[in-house]
């Protein structure tokens, strides 16, 4: 089975200064570097954003917006951005035992 790389880890986040502080200290332990978005970056993606780099890929973290921006978090309800990647998942399963 071919396998890809993960080149970038985006997170929302509901409080971006309270997170930034927190995950500092995650990712600096485990040997990622902050490093200073451009402001060209987070006008065009229309947010703030900070983020650290580490072997290989990247990690963001941003700010939720919206009526998500202060919802309790459920972690038994499925994220709406994994659908894509289901019905990607189901294709690839489906053409790997076709054969």
């Amino acid at each position: 089975m071919a396998r890809g790389n993960i080149s970038h880890i985006a997170l929302t986040v509901s409080d971006l200064e309270r997170s930034t502080a927190f995950y500092n200290k995650v990712f600096e332990f485990i040997g990622f570097k902050a490093v200073e978005v451009p402001e060209s970056t987070q006008q065009a993606m229309k947010t703030r954003l900070k983020a650290w780099v580490g072997p290989g890929y990247s990690i963001s973290i941003r700010p939720s917006m919206g009526e998500f921006a202060h919802r309790v978090h459920n972690r038994n309800a499925l994220d709406l951005t994994i659908w894509p990647l289901l019905r990607r998942t189901d294709r690839t399963l489906r053409n790997c035992t076709s054969s």
